[in-house]
């Protein structure tokens, strides 16, 4: 389920899927029922005008989306005029090592999200056993209206 955890110092939101995406998905649709029903809506349309959408977990290390996602993100810090943290050398290189370690008890990861054959967003985040975090999301401003970070 899906839950809010606290202490006095923080709170994180966590998508429990112990019990199986398919009843995540039911829990979530009871419960946030108009937020399901707008991306239910978004998703739609982004098919059909591109095609399909999909979402791929664990991409190939290999893979150029390291690159296309520093470059979209830094893009938006520089555009609202904030700090681009991912522009500073050595926290780029560090992002990138874990992204390069295939460690399966702390690594980087990134998650994709296609309409056909056209990249619409991704998202760094540190992979920790089967727990994931997500750091960094960053999509393409060609597909912004049917809002495909929140979709990913």
């Amino acid at each position: 389920m899906f839950h809010l955890r606290s202490s006095r110092k923080n709170q994180c939101h966590v998508a429990d899927l112990s019990a199986g995406v398919e009843s995540y998905l039911a829990w979530r649709k009871t419960n946030w029922n108009d937020q399901v029903r707008k991306n239910e809506r978004r998703k739609r349309q982004g098919e059909r005008q591109w095609g399909p959408m999909r979402i791929e977990t664990a991409c190939p290390r290999t893979s150029d989306h390291f690159h296309t996602l520093m470059t979209w993100k830094q893009a938006k810090y520089i555009e609202t005029n904030r700090h681009n943290v991912l522009g500073v050398p050595w926290i780029n290189a560090f992002l990138r090592h874990l992204y390069q370690s295939s460690d399966p008890d702390f690594s980087g990861q990134i998650t994709t999200l296609f309409f056909g054959e056209h990249l619409a967003a991704l998202e760094f985040g540190l992979r920790a056993g089967d727990a994931m975090h997500s750091w960094f999301p960053a999509f393409d401003r060609n597909y912004a209206q049917v809002s495909p970070g929140i979709l990913l």
